[in-house]
């Protein structure tokens, strides 16, 4: 029942606590509904390694529940996800995890994450996000190509990596918008403070 409450939240419902019981509302109803009318179709839990071990069980139970109801895809994330979540679903302690990945070895796929380079001949990975990320801006004075202008200071800035450009594209976009530049440019980029490298080199 106390797992329906995160969720609740996160739709910005109310909920109580019974004053007979004195134990927090059941939202699971309301969270699943509001779910189907939303079209969820995913559900990531953030932090797993944050549940404590004797709410485990509990957890991925409510989650199970959620998903056969639902029919929805739930990704786990967090330090040592693959693991917790592995044992969380044979209701098995995280104390009792074995000391070595060759002892357990988790069913469950892992993506690792890799920069995508700007190296000569290697050039179209780089290209083709940016294209993306180009096409889909709704900035009232964004020129078609402006973001591929600017491919080797975008890479500088981000390493190659999604989430960081990600980041600095949406943050210089939403700056644009409030100083009604309506642009993204090589200064509005140099004024916006993106990730650890950024703040460190100030």
């Amino acid at each position: 029942m106390d797992w329906s409450l995160p969720f609740a939240d996160f739709f910005g419902m109310d909920h109580t606590i019974n004053k007979r019981t004195y134990r927090s509302t059941d939202m699971t109803e309301p969270v699943v509904h509001a779910m189907r009318e939303s079209r969820t179709s995913l559900i990531l839990i953030d932090g797993v390694d944050r549940i404590h071990d004797s709410d485990l069980a509990t957890a991925f139970d409510y989650f199970d529940c959620l998903q056969a109801r639902l029919r929805v895809s739930v990704i786990y994330s967090g330090r040592g996800a693959t693991d917790i979540v592995n044992e969380g679903l044979h209701n098995r302690r995280r104390s009792e995890r074995p000391r070595t990945s060759e002892q357990f070895r988790s069913s469950l796929p892992v993506m690792r994450i890799s920069p995508i380079p700007l190296h000569a001949g290697q050039e179209e990975g780089w290209r083709s996000v940016l294209q993306s990320y180009d096409s889909n801006l709704r900035l009232y004075n964004h020129e078609p190509g402006a973001l591929l202008n600017l491919e080797e200071e975008l890479h500088e800035r981000t390493g190659g990596y999604m989430d960081t450009l990600d980041q600095l594209i949406c943050q210089t976009a939403q700056e644009a918008i409030e100083d009604q530049t309506e642009a993204i440019t090589q200064e509005a980029l140099d004024n916006m403070i993106v990730g650890r490298n950024d703040s460190e080199g100030d």
